[in-house]
């Protein structure tokens, strides 16, 4: 008769063990699934964040350049801190100051507007599609690309500046 408690004492403490490592299985699977959530929910809120930061970079950095004179008001290529394509009114563009602008690398440009992480271009384009200047660097290859339209007038006729960033 002791044989028959002996057993079943047994048995009760195998089957405490078989929960506690069903019970330990199920914990570190759940405890894998909440890491690799938290990993993908943060990847994408980085991701977010990043898109955002583009989007108001792309939009200031085409607002400054049809909407301002620059720094200094009279600024060319060998002494700009901010450029600036109109002269004396709001979207009107200077040609000189397009011209100076042409000469800027895409580095001094992307120094001045604090975008040294991005592939940057700019295209500024007459209405009916006819280019005058593309600078920088080619943004299509990238895998998240912004885009800012600005219009203005150039020359007495409709153009747009497109300024794109890439990351």
């Amino acid at each position: 008769m002791s044989t028959g408690w002996y057993s079943l004492r047994n048995r009760r403490g195998q089957v405490a063990v078989i929960d506690f490592f069903i019970a330990l299985g199920l914990f570190l699977i759940m405890l894998m699934v909440i890491i690799f959530e938290w990993n993908l929910y943060s990847k994408n809120f980085n991701d977010n964040i990043d898109y955002n930061v583009m989007v108001a970079k792309t939009g200031y950095i085409g607002d400054v350049l049809v909407g301002t004179e620059g720094i200094p008001s009279d600024w060319n290529y060998t002494d700009v801190t901010l450029p600036g394509l109109v002269s004396w009114q709001d979207r009107n563009l200077s040609a000189s100051k397009v011209t100076n602008f042409k000469n800027l690398t895409s580095d001094e440009i992307k120094d001045m507007f604090d975008v040294k992480l991005y592939a940057i271009n700019f295209s500024l384009v007459y209405s009916n599609g006819s280019r005058i200047f593309s600078l920088g660097t080619d943004v299509s290859t990238e895998n998240i690309i912004v885009n800012a339209r600005r219009y203005a007038t150039y020359n007495n006729e409709t153009v747009y500046l497109d300024v794109q960033i890439g990351d």
